[in-house]
Formats: structure tokens, sequence, C-alpha cells
């Protein structure tokens, strides 16, 4: 049984990547509540008011390449890096004397029950940074192989071919770094009619939270086509919502 898909799609391209022979080096789904803290004299307490959270998710994986032709050869591993760097940089428009940004590189990821969005679909996120690097402290097991001088159409160590001088690793670790930008807003209300898992454990049974059933890491429930799932209009168009994101993956 192989590993969830991890998938990145450049939503303003349509550019994806997709990766299922790894390991996991490193995973934190972190949120950062702020508040604005005020001390005043003679009180021990501080008066904090509520900000926002900001939610952010690293990932580290371990890809070890395959034989040549697999899913995951070393050349193919080499072109998912060259898009994963891509996707760091947006879309311009060509002005009369410059080039204007018309799309940030915002990016869908999806991973299983780990990174996804309240409706269970792709998560919309700011990546804010992708490396990769060889193993660390090269041995004579695990040296890059070299390939070099070769001929339009030679073969070389492992699963290399072209012409030019190519360097590969044995092993490769990725580094994701992403802020959230959820679909729908997370947090509590009443009077929305959403689909909520825990709204038989709220204090107020009229309490729903509205940020999906399908948020965090839990077992999802079925749900059906009728079911609403986010309390904003599936047919808005706006940067927070990314509704024109469903367009790209259904």
């Amino acid at each position: 049984m192989g590993n969830p898909e991890l998938t990145i799609t450049h939503v303003a391209t349509g550019l994806y990547v997709t990766l299922d022979n790894y390991f996991f080096t490193e995973f934190a789904d972190s949120i950062d509540t702020k508040y604005n803290s005020v001390s005043t004299y003679g009180r021990m307490d501080p008066l904090v008011n509520y900000q926002g959270s900001t939610r952010k998710i690293s990932l580290g994986i371990k890809v070890t390449p395959q034989g040549k032709g697999a899913k995951m050869s070393r050349r193919l591993i080499h072109t998912a890096i060259s898009r994963l760097q891509k996707m760091q940089y947006p879309v311009y428009e060509k002005g009369q004397n410059a080039l204007t940004i018309q799309r940030s590189p915002i990016v869908a990821v999806s991973l299983g029950n780990l990174i996804r969005d309240g409706d269970g679909k792709e998560l919309i996120c700011a990546m804010n940074g992708f490396a990769f690097t060889p193993s660390v402290g090269f041995t004579p097991e695990d040296s890059p192989l070299v390939r070099f001088g070769g001929k339009q159409g030679s073969s070389g160590p492992g699963d290399f071919e072209g012409n030019g001088d190519d360097i590969g690793f044995r092993n490769y670790n990725f580094r994701f770094d992403f802020t959230v930008l959820h679909r729908a807003p997370p947090g509590f209300a009443t009077g929305i009619d959403v689909l909520d898992p825990d709204s038989g454990e709220h204090r107020d049974k009229d309490l729903k939270f509205l940020g999906g059933f399908a948020f965090g890491p839990q077992k999802t429930i079925g749900t059906d086509k009728k079911t609403k799932v986010f309390s904003t209009d599936p047919d808005d168009n706006n940067v927070q919502t990314l509704a024109d994101v469903g367009s790209i993956f259904d």
C-alpha cells in the first residue's frame, strides 16, 4: 500500500506536481492566535483583544529515486523540483513599459487527511518557501551520481538521459512552508445551516463551526450534494473564497 499522494497545483497556471514515493521527515500544522495586549495600572492581568488566527503548515519529505521509467525516477524527480521552483513566481501581464503582476503564486495542496480544506478538497495556500537538499554527509554509498559530456540520447548512471552534464542524488529531501488561506472563515456562529460533526457537543445546539466538516485531521463523515459544508456561497469569486479554484479540479 503506497503513501497518500501529495499534490501541489499552481492555481494561476494549472501546473502541478504529484509525489507518492516518500517518507515523512517533519510535519507541523500550527495555528498562531494573536491578541492585542494592554497592561493597566493596578491590574495584574492585561486586557486582551482578539485580532486573528494564522494557520501555517510545514512539511518535510524524503524521496528516493526508483529505476528508469518508474513513476518516481530520478529524471522525473528533477522535473518535479523544477516545477515546484517555478510555482514560487506569479503570472505577469504585459503593460506599456513594464510587466505587472496579474495573479499571485497561490497553490492548492492535498495530502490525505493532513492537508485538505473543510470540504475535503484541496487546501488553498501561499507557499512561503520550497527547498530541496540531498542527504547531508556524502559517503561512497550516497555520493552524487555524475554524468558529464554525454551526447543527445546517450545513457548515463542511474536513469539520466539527454545531453550535457548532469548531477543527481540518491536521496532528495523536500521542505515546504505553507500559509493557509481558508475558503470559508473558520469560527463559530448560530443561525447558519452548515454541517458540523461537533454540533451536538456545543452548549448552544444551534452553534455551528463554519470552516467545513473536514477541518483538521479527523475522519470525515459522508455527505451528499445537497449538504452545505461552507458558510459562504460556492458561487462567490474573491481572493478569500477562491471559488474559481474549483473549476480547475472538477
